[in-house]
């Protein structure tokens, strides 16, 4: 996986783009909760909840979760529902965001 983590004082992605393999230490996370909510009709595609701590990579979760089942997986969309005391559920709906950009503005 590449990522913006520092190694060296350069982030991983910028050491993969020029062809340059990093292998990183694992890191302990916590998994607080990881639930399946559903199973699409292909069999092959899964749609999950996750709770975790801060540092962890749900690309490499869900290589682990492939190579746990004996097969491999990749992820396809990610949401990330909330962060610290920021939750989807408080987010503007766009429309509303414009209007009140409109309104202080004008």
């Amino acid at each position: 996986m590449f990522s913006a983590i520092k190694v060296g004082g350069e982030k991983m992605y910028e050491k993969a783009r020029r062809g340059e393999s990093i292998e990183l230490s694992p890191r302990r996370i916590s998994i607080f909760q990881f639930d399946i909510e559903r199973s699409l009709e292909d069999r092959q595609n899964l749609i999950f909840r996750v709770t975790c701590s801060k540092g962890t990579y749900i690309r490499s979760l869900c290589a682990d979760f492939g190579k746990a089942l004996g097969s491999c997986a990749h992820l396809i969309a990610l949401r990330r529902d909330s962060i610290g005391q920021y939750s989807a559920d408080d987010a503007w709906e766009f429309q509303d965001l414009e209007e009140a950009i409109t309104k202080s503005y004008f």
